[in-house]
């Protein structure tokens, strides 16, 4: 699949929500964390970490059509970043400033 395509697992009914928005992590590595985050308007920028350490921070801003076709505004609140190698076993995405979760899908929880 594209990286503007679905991934499935969680649906995008309703999403994950955390304070005033909502989202997925739609995988969780290795290597890679992808997913969608919305609050309603501008980018959101998110935290991946890995036992309790950010490893990165990424600007969920990327079009996804899926998010669009759900009346989430522009469909531009997906995130996809590159992790470094040493990280293995599950990681965690977070709204930058909050701390908020973002949910895992199940597909990403099974990985």
């Amino acid at each position: 699949m594209g990286r503007g395509a679905f991934r499935g697992g969680g649906g995008l009914a309703g999403g994950g929500a955390w304070g005033r928005g909502r989202g997925f992590v739609d995988r969780a590595g290795p290597g890679v964390v992808s997913g969608w985050a919305w609050a309603g308007g501008g980018a959101v920028c998110l935290d991946v970490k890995w036992q309790g350490r950010r490893v990165a921070r990424v600007l969920a801003n990327f079009y996804r059509a899926d998010l669009r076709e759900a009346g989430m505004g522009s469909g531009c609140y997906g995130f996809e970043v590159v992790v470094p190698d040493w990280v293995t076993g599950r990681v965690e995405v977070c709204v930058a400033g909050t701390g908020e979760r973002v949910a895992l899908t199940e597909a990403a929880r099974a990985a």
